[in-house]
């Protein structure tokens, strides 16, 4: 079971992202963000996703806007755009972003909305800007337990790259950061160069789940529910490369 990999971060960030939806053989499905629906059998794995038009009215009722937008000046200038919106079991969850036009990574934006019915206004409840400032994937699971937003980001200094991975629950009462740790990274300015990337591998709803490094290590990490939280439990850990809560790479 995965849910994303990113074997070189640095060259992730030079593209879209390096995620992507699993393969039916995979024996998991992580619903695609930008996916139009979601139906069959694994509907109740990944939250069904709300068609174009509701997507629109969700929007324009938090932001006042049925489609992306500009907003900032000058290099300062950012996009606003609506990425998804499902239903968390109590609430719609509508989740947006703010893209910067002048550098790559995105933040995202999660916003609890209610209806008394179809056609009916929507009421916003409450809008909340998530930690995560240079996301560069991301995707909404049901494989974790409540509907998990799965958020990877990454900065870079000079020569080098940081990847950082979120599990944020999308609760009745708010979304909650349950898991935060590394998932990748790059260091270019010495010899020798060194690179690796992981992948969540291993899920067992609200138990565990494993994280695959691959590169220049090669090692698997265990990350256990203790509560209403994930903790590192493994022996064997990734080399303290980063400062994972900082902003690059420790010289």
């Amino acid at each position: 079971m995965t849910i994303s990999r990113c074997s070189a971060l640095l060259a992730a960030l030079l593209v879209a992202g390096c995620g992507s939806p699993l393969k039916a053989g995979d024996a998991v499905a992580i619903a695609d963000a930008n996916a139009s629906d979601v139906a069959g059998s694994d509907a109740g794995m990944r939250p069904a996703i709300a068609d174009a038009e509701l997507l629109a009215r969700a929007f324009q009722a938090v932001y006042g806007h049925r489609t992306a937008f500009e907003q900032g000046n000058g290099s300062g200038k950012w996009v606003t755009a609506p990425e998804t919106l499902f239903h968390n079991g109590k609430h719609r969850v509508l989740i947006a972003s703010d893209q910067p036009l002048y550098q790559r990574g995105k933040m995202l934006r999660v916003s609890y909305l209610d209806s008394d019915g179809d056609g009916k206004p929507y009421r916003v409840r409450k809008t909340w800007e998530l930690g995560p400032r240079f996301v560069y994937d991301w995707n909404v699971s049901g494989f974790f337990g409540p509907p998990t937003l799965y958020v990877a980001e990454a900065s870079m200094g000079a020569g080098s790259s940081c990847g950082t991975f979120w599990l944020i629950e999308l609760r009745d009462e708010g979304p909650v950061t349950v898991a935060e740790g590394p998932l990748s990274y790059g260091v270019y300015y010495k010899e020798p160069h060194a690179q690796v990337g992981g992948e969540i591998v291993g899920i067992e709803q609200g138990r565990s789940f494993r994280v695959k490094y691959t590169g220049a290590e090669n090692l698997t990490e265990t990350w256990l529910r203790e509560g209403d939280h994930y903790v590192r439990s493994s022996r064997q850990r990734l080399s303290d490369v980063c400062d994972w809560e900082g902003d690059g790479v420790k010289q």
